[in-house]
């Protein structure tokens, strides 16, 4: 019995194997690509939202706890969204804020940061494949008891 060689057992194998690897880029690369705009969405997602923590109990402490002579709780609220909208206007994001009177003479401010999914940092419609994304939403609270001057 004859067995066939090394060589030509390798040659067989080779040309068996042909165009392998770029049906496998193609299969992988489409994968690849919505892993690494997840990532970079959710990066940028949390980037934000650390940021807006920080400046909106910033804003909520400079405008909520200071208004101005005769200034009512929606306007604190109005100027907070302002000054906020100010510091994220970009087209993925939106800001609101909201304010309620609670007990003892306090506000609970509350603002809503909305982050709309990107396409690596450009907008992009949200609709993908027939299937509307909707924006992931962030909230940010402070109770603050606002300055009231003592009336003689």
């Amino acid at each position: 019995m004859q067995y066939p060689s090394i060589r030509k057992l390798i040659r067989n194998n080779v040309r068996d194997q042909s165009g392998q690897m770029s049906i496998e880029f193609v299969v992988a690369f489409p994968v690849m690509l919505i892993i690494a705009l997840i990532l970079c969405n959710a990066c940028l997602c949390i980037s934000e939202c650390a940021s807006f923590d920080r400046l909106s109990k910033d804003a909520i402490r400079t405008f909520g706890t200071s208004p101005t002579y005769e200034q009512r709780i929606g306007d604190c609220a109005s100027d907070i969204q302002s000054h906020l909208s100010a510091s994220f206007e970009k087209e993925y994001l939106s800001v609101d804020v909201q304010a309620e009177q609670c007990a003892a003479n306090q506000v609970r401010y509350v603002a809503h940061l909305n982050f709309y999914p990107t396409l690596f940092g450009r907008s992009f419609s949200g609709n993908v494949f027939g299937v509307q994304i909707t924006p992931i939403s962030h909230e940010s609270s402070l109770v603050v008891q606002p300055y009231q001057p003592i009336s003689f």
